[in-house]
């Protein structure tokens, strides 16, 4: 779906939203979260490159930590992938020299785990109950990156698939958190699997009983589209046009979105001000 294909008052209220989210962040963010914004929403030509090598740059100290011996976290590499794949650039050379240097944190088992964490989770929490330190979470998450990044081996993807795959069941996904069915949705959206079909109609289930009713919030639905790098999901029928409106009418009355301190709120402001680009299709 084209961003033509928008109505014209959906547009003005997106449009509202993301201008109003913009003065939020410029007023409450710090540098680093107003170059984010300013590289989503390509106001400065210029601001999209700053924030790419701004990225390289913290991938460089990352890399050279480990050189020192410093155990590498996945968590970093997600969060820096991420990062760049919001602006377009998950397959640039930044994210290619990424991939190069966390594959080697990938375990016998083909998982990715935090250092600490290097256990499964205790079976008597719920799933995904550790979020980015919970190892089918940070598994999913940076698989798929690595997989839209091309510059992973597919040995490492097919690995991470290994992992994944057997441990799926309708049960883990059931009432999931966002991070949680994105951890299937945006791994087998991304990497081909025989398992992907089946797997991927769960999450679109799921996610889809979660935001109509409320179980997963709008700024959350949308977050695991992004994750997926997708506008829909298989047995879903949730229309872009829907969520979008649901996360526009989401913000407070300052503009800004999620909740707690500040920075937190600033950092989900910037979320969805990608989410509501990425619904709209507008070009990354």
């Amino acid at each position: 779906m084209a961003e033509r294909e928008f109505s014209g008052a959906l547009r003005e209220t997106i449009a509202d939203a993301l201008w109003q989210a913009h003065r939020f962040v410029e007023a409450h963010g710090d540098a680093v979260q107003r170059a984010r914004a300013a590289a989503l929403l390509r106001f400065d030509p210029g601001a999209v490159a700053q924030r790419e090598a701004a990225l390289a740059a913290r991938g460089a100290e990352a890399r050279g930590a480990g050189e020192r011996g410093a155990p590498h976290d996945p968590r970093t590499a997600l969060a820096l992938l991420a990062a760049l794949a919001e602006i377009g650039r998950v397959r640039g050379s930044a994210a290619a020299a990424i991939a190069a240097w966390i594959a080697s944190a990938q375990r016998p088992d083909g998982s990715f785990r935090a250092p600490g964490f290097e256990l499964d989770p205790d079976p008597a929490l719920p799933p995904f109950a550790g979020r980015d330190t919970d190892p089918l979470y940070l598994t999913g998450a940076l698989g798929a990156l690595l997989a839209r990044s091309a510059a992973a081996s597919w040995a490492v993807v097919d690995a991470a698939a290994a992992f994944l795959a057997p441990r799926f069941s309708p049960e883990l996904l059931a009432g999931g958190p966002w991070h949680g069915l994105a951890a299937y949705g945006a791994f087998f959206a991304n990497a081909p699997h025989d398992a992907a079909d089946a797997i991927l109609q769960w999450v679109g289930r799921e996610w889809e009983k979660g935001f109509r009713t409320g179980g997963l919030a709008p700024l959350d639905a949308a977050r695991l589209l992004v994750a997926c790098d997708a506008r829909g999901l298989p047995g879903a029928s949730v229309d872009p046009r829907e969520l979008a409106a649901a996360l526009a009418d989401a913000r407070s009355a300052d503009g800004g979105h999620g909740a707690g301190a500040t920075p937190a709120r600033v950092d989900a402001t910037n979320d969805a001000i990608g989410a509501l680009l990425h619904l709209l299709g507008a070009p990354r």
